[in-house]
């Protein structure tokens, strides 16, 4: 869970980047923007559906491109900002959930009872 949380805050960091970094031109601000709100949403989604995390590594592989295909991969901060996040964004949402333990699981039991 500790990486879906890693990855929601990644996409609310898109969404307040470009007044951070104040990106002069518009593509860079556009593509992190609704970037940010896809990747938010799609990780709140991918609490109730483990595999829509899948969906979240292919918005972070987009964010990744996105510098290179709109052509302001000369506007430094936006470049490395998405490059940095998108592979983060790939990386945690290619952690699977693990089995949740429980109090009664990690306790230890008597022998020869």
């Amino acid at each position: 869970m500790f990486a879906r949380w890693c990855n929601f805050l990644l996409g609310l960091w898109l969404v307040v980047a470009p007044a951070i970094f104040s990106y002069a031109a518009l593509a860079p601000r556009r593509v992190d923007v609704w970037t940010g709100i896809a990747v938010a949403f799609i990780t709140v989604l991918a609490a109730a559906v483990p595999r829509l995390r899948l969906f979240s590594a292919a918005v972070g592989l987009w964010l990744v491109a996105a510098p290179f295909i709109f052509h302001y991969a000369d506007h430094r901060a936006a470049l490395r900002n998405d490059v940095f996040v998108g592979f983060a964004i790939v990386a945690f949402s290619l952690i699977p959930v693990g089995p949740r333990h429980t109090f009664e699981d990690t306790a230890e039991q008597p022998r020869g009872v």
